[in-house]
């Protein structure tokens, strides 16, 4: 294994929050490896949710829809943290 391959095992096990170990025995047995979220997009998906949460809350409590721009800015905004994630 060439020194960079090594280094690319490190980044993605140290991106998984798991030890090079744990990421080689999963990805030899064909089970998923995700990265870790870290602490910031995890705040950040928390304010998505509790914006969308206020959104509906008031929808269901007014009987009308969220107001349209807001919530396509929440989705747009959940959408580009979700990406940072692949």
């Amino acid at each position: 294994m060439s020194g960079a391959e090594k280094a690319d095992l490190r980044a993605a096990a140290t991106e998984a929050g798991i030890t090079v170990s744990e990421y080689v025995r999963r990805r030899s047995l064909g089970r998923p490896v995700t990265a870790r979220a870290d602490r910031e997009t995890r705040v950040l998906l928390r304010r998505i949710g509790v914006n969308l949460n206020q959104l509906a809350r008031t929808a269901n409590t007014s009987g009308a829809a969220p107001p349209e721009a807001e919530l396509a800015d929440s989705l747009d905004h959940l959408r580009r943290v979700l990406t940072g994630l692949e």
